[in-house]
């Protein structure tokens, strides 16, 4: 799979959570949404974010490949990002030392950046950024 145009991804709005942030209490959301382009799906993302403390930046997480229990750890891949909103800019993550309930590839900075693949990771950002309309608050 090679999608390097935003506009060609589509995304399925899935589910919104809203719990409480530790730090102060406000609402704190975490969406779920699913990537299609024309032949069907891609992969998911997640995004996670409170309101009322945007300086923590919004947290993109995306993951790709196949996510069938027959699948092999090594068929599917995780990144993630944060999005700084006073830059109007992403940041891949890098979670090497992450613990996680995950079974898949966790792909670092240096998967991603100046690799050919970041292209599409940014494609995937920018879709889900541009097209979601519970971000709006984000994009105005």
């Amino acid at each position: 799979m090679t999608v390097t145009d935003w506009q060609s991804i589509l995304i399925e709005e899935l589910e919104a959570e809203e719990t409480l942030c530790d730090c102060c209490g406000q609402t704190t959301t975490s969406l779920q949404g699913d990537l299609l382009v024309e032949d069907g799906w891609i992969g998911f993302y997640f995004v996670n974010f409170t309101r009322a403390h945007l300086e923590h930046s919004p947290n993109f997480r995306v993951g790709l490949g196949n996510w069938s229990e027959e699948a092999d750890t090594r068929d599917r891949w995780i990144f993630s990002a944060d999005y700084h909103p006073n830059l109007n800019a992403f940041t891949i993550l890098d979670h090497l030392g992450e613990t996680t309930t995950v079974d898949a590839v966790h792909l670092s900075r240096e998967d991603i950046v100046g690799q050919p693949f970041s292209h599409e990771a940014f494609a995937l950002l920018d879709a889900i950024y541009l097209k979601e309309s519970r971000l709006e608050f984000l994009r105005s």
